[in-house]
């Protein structure tokens, strides 16, 4: 590769994976908070058509969160002649717009450099980053491979791993991620990205492989492998391990209001209904305008025969949103209870 320009491809993660919304520990399982569906963190929701009754409760669900990342460990290149001066300066005018976040211009500089010079390895993964920021992905996965033929690094296969896994090719994304987990495997991020593709693929041992070894390899305790792990825990039925993971999380770090709504929903299965109703309360303390979770801590106080309470929360809930078909049904059904 050209050395004169080398560019860490951490530049391109720092910038692109906190857009990405993929970590998830079980994101075929169509996240949830209690019985109310968060998809991501950005609150696109959907809702269970399933609810409460007297006959059955339904399971809830967990939230996700965006993911984090961290340096990953020097990688050799291949060595390839050395680029036009001029050309490694106007390719790093396009790294600063980048990093502006002004995608066009970086996008056409980085364009023209590969044109100048189709042996300018660092353009195609530049290049390809600014495609997945405008959601081509197939475009994004051709200009990561083509790097890649130049210069099989692990930040590559994370960043094509991505644009799979974005694209609905898990097969792909795992095999990246399993290439990036061989090149640098002493490194937990690529365990916790292959174990979001297991447990979407159904694989819930592999998955919870996967996020134990991104656990055993933090060189200090990161409350998202914590996350992550209940999570498949949890959908796999695994209550009590589940609730250890979130209580762990949440010695890691309290302010996140998803690990209080994970607990609580873990705990609601567990016909543990009033702690349900202490960690969704600790979520509102964080998060008190989220509709979802005084739907959930209302659907507790139901399980409670707390009625009245139930009906607060329920009513609250409509307030922030009307058109919360979950809360309105269950509303009407406290009415009628009560």
């Amino acid at each position: 590769m050209h050395k004169a320009h080398f560019i860490n491809y951490t530049i391109i993660l720092v910038f692109l994976i906190p857009a990405l919304g993929l970590i998830s520990a079980c994101e075929s399982q169509n996240s949830e908070v209690g019985p109310v569906q968060r998809e991501s963190q950005d609150s696109s929701v959907a809702q269970v058509e399933d609810g409460i009754d007297e006959s059955s409760e339904p399971e809830p669900r967990l939230p996700e969160t965006g993911p984090e990342f961290t340096r990953p460990r020097d990688t050799q290149p291949v060595e390839t002649p050395d680029p036009n001066p001029e050309l490694v300066a106007y390719y790093q005018e396009g790294v600063n717009y980048y990093e502006a976040g002004e995608y066009a211009s970086a996008f056409n500089i980085f364009d023209e450099v590969i044109q100048l010079d189709p042996d300018f390895v660092q353009a195609y993964g530049a290049r390809a980053a600014i495609f997945y920021e405008y959601g081509d992905f197939e475009a994004a996965i051709s200009d990561y491979s083509s790097a890649i033929d130049f210069e099989p690094v692990y930040d590559l296969y994370i960043l094509r791993g991505h644009a799979y896994q974005a694209s609905d090719d898990l097969e792909n994304a795992e095999a990246d991620y399993t290439s990036a987990i061989e090149m640098g495997n002493e490194i937990p991020w690529p365990y916790s990205f292959r174990g979001n593709i297991r447990a979407e693929l159904g694989n819930a041992d592999g998955a919870i492989e996967d996020y134990t070894s991104a656990m055993d390899l933090s060189d200090e305790p990161v409350y998202l492998f914590y996350m992550q792990r209940g999570r498949v825990y949890y959908a796999t039925g695994e209550y009590d391990s589940a609730m250890s993971d979130y209580i762990s999380a949440i010695e890691l770090n309290d302010r996140v209001p998803e690990l209080h709504q994970g607990l609580a929903g873990t705990l609601y299965m567990l016909e543990d209904y009033q702690g349900a109703v202490n960690s969704y309360t600790s979520a509102l303390e964080l998060k008190p305008d989220d509709a979802f979770t005084l739907v959930n801590r209302g659907r507790a106080y139901i399980a409670m025969d707390e009625l009245s309470l139930a009906e607060d929360d329920l009513t609250a809930a409509l307030e922030i949103d009307p058109d919360d078909e979950e809360a309105r049904r269950l509303l009407l059904m406290t009415t009628e209870r009560s």
